[in-house]
């Protein structure tokens, strides 16, 4: 957990500014990010599209599917927008989308794999991760 706490100290001691959404599984990360002191520094803001609507909205479109690798860019690119939006005397180079989409245990039997996305958009480059879990059957 310190080690976690650390990272984060370091994240909001740097210059840099992020607009993080998520929905599904990584919204923990918003508190995580906004519990260590200086978040002010590097959180301009947070979203949670959480319902399909929400996430129809803050897309400008219905996404083919809500939990993939394309919804997370486009997620990743409106946030890095907003950074653009909030931050406009912050040099480009500083500004941040992260979003993350995750697909993961539920109250009811799920037919589609447990996965998340997580896709990371600066001025200069796109980084993403993808992941499928391995399911848990129960008897």
């Amino acid at each position: 957990m310190q080690d976690r706490t650390d990272l984060i100290k370091k994240i909001h001691e740097s210059k840099y500014k992020i607009t993080y959404v998520s929905s599904g599984g990584g919204t923990n990360a918003i508190s995580s990010l906004l519990r260590v002191p200086g978040a002010s520094n590097t959180i301009l803001e947070t979203y949670v599209p959480y319902s399909k609507k929400s996430m129809d909205l803050f897309l400008n479109k219905k996404p083919d599917h809500y939990c993939s690798l394309n919804t997370c860019l486009s997620m990743s690119a409106n946030a890095y927008k907003k950074s653009i939006q909030i931050e406009p005397e912050t040099k480009t180079k500083y500004l941040i989308g992260i979003a993350v989409t995750a697909s993961l245990a539920t109250t009811y039997k799920k037919i589609g794999d447990h996965k998340f996305f997580v896709v990371m958009q600066t001025d200069s480059y796109t980084k993403t991760i993808s992941c499928v879990l391995e399911k848990k059957y129960k008897n």
